[in-house]
């Protein structure tokens, strides 16, 4: 007779990633900066998702970039695994990379998942 696993039962896969109060401003030290990003903070868990949705130009992308250490953060922190991002992450191997970042830049109602799992 087959097992069937729980959710509960079933290990979780992936990485914790906690963002605390990042944000991004472009041009900080010229005379016109540009608020790219307000202040967020999340914890997600191994193996959960986050969609992240929001009309275009609400700063989407540039927290993805930071999340990836594709984009320098102005303030706060992101941490995979417990490990500051501090430059673009690689050692979590390039599928995972694939899946951990989807972006649409067609539609502002698309959903951006982040989804790191290895």
């Amino acid at each position: 007779m087959p097992t069937i696993a729980t959710p509960a039962a079933q290990a979780k896969c992936g990485v914790p990633i906690a963002i605390r109060f990042a944000s991004k401003i472009f041009g900080e030290d010229s005379d016109q900066p540009f608020r790219a990003l307000k202040e967020v903070s999340v914890d997600i868990e191994a193996g959960e998702f986050l969609s992240v949705v929001g009309p275009s130009g609400c700063g989407k992308s540039t927290l993805m970039l930071m999340v990836a250490g594709l984009l320098e953060r102005s303030h706060g922190d992101i941490a995979i695994n417990g490990r500051s991002v501090r430059e673009p992450v690689t050692d979590v191997g390039p599928a995972a990379i694939a899946r951990a970042i989807c972006t649409s830049f067609d539609s502002p109602a698309a959903p951006i998942l982040l989804s790191i799992s290895m």
